[in-house]
């Protein structure tokens, strides 16, 4: 019993790490909320290293895929002639009624993952969570690094 009660309460601590280091990736992307890629990118620093060991087998540095998801998020906006830098106000990740909010591609990944029955909440686990979405930001960068999300899923379920 006691086993379970610690690994809920670890779990829960991931998760909470994840959801604010998500907040500040997107906030330097100058998003009001973190969709996936921000997620994605949250998890390369996670403790574990699992999600970190992964992009280094596949070739992928941290640097490479931090350029693909910036320009998914300014080419549009450069066509336009519009420039975005980061958010200039703290995002709080808790609205009303203790509800998550991030960017639907975000709230998917964090679904997914509460979807997985796993003994723990791991960094390569955001990665398989993130392989479920087949459009938005991270699909298109993970193109642009010349990575299908199929090839990340794989990655991640063997490390």
């Amino acid at each position: 019993m006691f086993s379970y009660v610690r690994h809920k309460l670890t779990a829960a601590r991931t998760l909470t790490s994840l959801c604010e280091a998500a907040e500040a990736e997107a906030r330097r992307e100058g998003q009001a909320e973190p969709g996936a890629e921000h997620f994605v990118l949250a998890a390369l620093s996670l403790p574990d290293g699992k999600a970190a060991r992964v992009f280094e087998a596949l070739g992928i540095t941290d640097a490479l895929l931090r350029e693909a998801i910036t320009r998914q998020y300014q080419g549009p906006l450069h066509a336009l002639g519009i420039s975005r830098g980061p958010a200039s106000e703290p995002l709080p990740g808790v609205t009303e009624g203790n509800l998550y909010r991030a960017a639907p591609s975000g709230q998917a990944l964090v679904q997914a993952l509460g979807r997985a029955r796993q003994k723990a909440l791991t960094s390569d686990l955001v990665l398989v969570a993130a392989t479920e979405q087949s459009e938005g930001v991270l699909p298109r960068a993970l193109a642009m690094v010349g990575l299908e999300p199929a090839q990340l899923r794989t990655a991640a379920l063997v490390v």
